[in-house]
């Protein structure tokens, strides 16, 4: 398949989600690689993948710059909802606003969710109501976007 076919079998706009999706998600995870603890799964991961390429160096020099705690730890959860959201735009009818507005609601719900869940201990992890901030202001960036 070429890249002219695979271009028109979708629409210019989920294009455009796809793209912003993916954005979303490269920011969020550059943010949990560049300044989240070393013990997460992630940096755990890449520091055997590429440990002796300088992984520790680079990430450290990242992690000595001070950022909010909100840009660290909450920020990325409102990206993930955010590529959530633009990939479900590319999949539910826009022909139907009732049906979109409610498929939209799933991404922020499901994060507030298993915040509440946490709180319950029903999960592990702990609650954070900035995580819960964050993912009701991406609910809300998703349901205002739909009119662009």
């Amino acid at each position: 398949m070429t890249s002219a076919t695979l271009t028109n079998c979708l629409p210019p706009k989920c294009w455009e989600n796809i793209t912003l999706s993916l954005l979303y998600l490269l920011a969020g995870g550059a943010i949990y690689v560049l300044w989240r603890p070393e013990s997460i799964f992630i940096n755990v991961m890449l520091q055997y993948l590429v440990g002796p390429l300088g992984y520790s160096r680079l990430i450290g020099t990242f992690t000595s710059v001070a950022v909010a705690p909100f840009f660290v730890y909450s920020l990325p959860a409102a990206l993930w909802v955010a590529a959530f959201g633009h990939t479900l735009l590319c999949v539910v009818p826009r022909n139907n606003s009732r049906e979109q507005v409610t498929w939209l609601l799933v991404p922020p719900a499901i994060g507030i969710a298993s915040e509440l869940a946490q709180s319950a201990s029903m999960l592990p992890g702990t609650y954070d109501a900035d995580d819960v901030m964050a993912y009701l202001s991406a609910g809300m960036y998703l349901q205002l976007i739909r009119y662009l």
